[in-house]
């Protein structure tokens, strides 16, 4: 018989009404002439971020858009994105971000399982390197906008009325899927978040994520929704970040610990400087998602930046993010979980209290389903409970721990072995930041353990790190072969890509 671990979240009152286009049209109404989103020398009001958005909107009716179709929206961290997505939304229709670095057989893909009739860019025009990859039939420039029609697509893709959003996931360790997030299903969840982050009119937020991916949706959304001030970046630069940071005044700052890593060994490239004399360098606070922030690199952040506190999340595009939250107060005693579920959400552990088993979700903030996929609509049961794919374990403090992912597993000889684990206990050594455990095929184990380690300078000897592994894990957890690179491979969003790394040491030479 299963043994489940259960906990769950303070009760939601779900407003089947809510949708996220009015939330925004409100906030610009009560916040007015107040600064809405700056980019370098460019600063919009909220007065001309709906303005910007209504001649969007109507630019979208004049070339015959109705309301209804999905139209896929160039993206790069630039004011006039986020006016774009909300004129898309005044005009009917749903978005679908597309990050304006992606490669052209990725737009291929994004456009052809979307469903898009149009592609929008309200930043001038889109990338040179798309020409020829998408099928349009007509475009309408205007000033500083652009309107592509798309062909028909071969295969008709369905997309629900209400649908706010047509996310992709990261694709990291598969094919990435494409997700509906209806509007009251991500509107409700923005409110559910701010009910426990509590954020505040006139906070600046540097903000770094790309629009394609939903941590970065959500975290400038919530900004703008309570009168905040979303300073944009259009790419993450860990010497630009560190410098802006500097000057003390970002309230906060979304990142996947991916950056966190790569600002570390920014910060720790430069001459020393004593953590008393250094102050407040950080943000007031980092909001850290997308992949797990191990106990170590949580530490390493926090001295490296005193003033700053941490707040970290779990959750999925499938379920509109932030299923459970560590709250910045509870870091100390939670660090390296990912705390307890948020408002509306249920989460069971197919495991008995304290053992791992498979993360289920229960939640009233449900993607409306999967576009083109062969796959269910809803990797569900019967009773409602969504299946993550990843493991954790209920601890006694009542926190979630994640454990690894079902997939990325690694099974060596007969014993399952969490990657996560692997690269906590490396992550607690001072010499480097970036590490990511991936299993290779084996003829006599299944598959063998390696470890890459990003570092720059001298290397550490094999039997050095060897006795790293021996110092913090069980012996047959110790990596059978170190790598040292200078960079560990990045997905779309910014997170560790693990299919990539794996089939990085596939390559190497035995």
């Amino acid at each position: 018989m299963t043994s489940y671990s259960f906990i769950s979240g303070e009760k939601w009152e779900f407003n089947e009404k809510a949708r996220v286009d009015s939330l925004v049209l409100d906030a610009c109404r009560r916040f007015g002439t107040s600064p809405a989103i700056v980019c370098g020398d460019i600063t919009m009001s909220f007065e001309q971020l709906l303005s910007r958005a209504d001649e969007i909107a109507t630019t979208l009716a004049a070339t015959g858009t109705v309301p209804g179709t999905t139209v896929a929206l160039a993206v790069g961290n630039r004011p006039g994105d986020i006016a774009a997505q909300l004129g898309v939304w005044l005009a009917g229709c749903s978005v679908v971000p597309l990050n304006v670095a992606l490669p052209p057989k990725a737009v291929e893909r994004v456009l052809r399982r979307s469903g898009a009739r149009r592609i929008v860019s309200a930043e001038g025009a889109l990338p040179s390197s798309w020409a020829g990859h998408y099928p349009s039939r007509v475009t309408h420039p205007r000033e500083g906008l652009q309107v592509v029609e798309l062909d028909a697509p071969r295969a008709p893709v369905e997309v629900k009325q209400d649908t706010a959003l047509v996310a992709f996931s990261s694709g990291s360790t598969s094919e990435p899927k494409a997700i509906e997030l209806a509007h009251a299903a991500f509107a409700n969840k923005l409110m559910a978040i701010q009910s426990v982050l509590g954020f505040r009119p006139g906070q600046r937020a540097l903000h770094v994520l790309q629009l394609n991916f939903t941590f970065g949706q959500w975290t400038s959304l919530l900004t703008l929704l309570t009168g905040g001030v979303l300073e944009v970046l259009p790419a993450f630069s860990a010497r630009k970040v560190s410098a802006r940071l500097s000057e003390g005044d970002i309230d906060r700052v979304a990142v996947v610990p991916t950056m966190l890593r790569m600002l570390l060994r920014v910060a720790g490239s430069g001459p020393a400087i004593d953590a008393a004399a250094r102050g407040d360098v950080g943000p007031g606070l980092w909001i850290t998602g997308g992949e797990p922030l191990s106990a170590g690199l949580g530490r390493k952040v926090q001295q490296r930046y005193p003033g700053s506190s941490i707040t970290d999340v779990y959750g999925l595009s499938e379920t509109s993010t932030s299923d459970l939250i560590l709250r910045a107060e509870h870091y100390a005693e939670g660090a390296g979980t990912i705390g307890t579920p948020s408002p509306g959400v249920s989460c069971r552990i197919d495991a008995a209290p304290g053992e791992a088993g498979e993360i289920c979700i229960k939640t009233p903030f449900l993607m409306s389903g999967y576009l083109s996929s062969d796959e269910a609509t809803h990797p569900s049961e019967p009773d409602g409970w969504f299946r993550t794919g990843d493991v954790g374990r209920l601890r006694p403090d009542g926190r979630v721990e994640i454990v690894g992912r079902e997939k990325t597993m690694i099974s060596r000889g007969a014993v399952k072995v969490s990657p996560l684990e692997i690269e906590s206990a490396y992550a607690e050594n001072p010499s480097w930041t970036d590490c990511i455990a991936v299993g290779v095929p084996d003829d006599v184990l299944g598959e063998r353990i390696h470890l890459l380690i990003a570092l720059e300078g001298d290397s550490p000897a094999p039997e050095e790190l060897r006795q790293w592994g021996k110092a913090h894990l069980e012996p047959g957890k110790i990596p059978d072969t170190f790598h040292i690179v200078n960079r560990l491979p990045l997905g779309e969003t910014g997170k560790v890509d693990r299919r990539a790394a794996a089939a990085r040491v596939r390559r190497i030479p035995a």
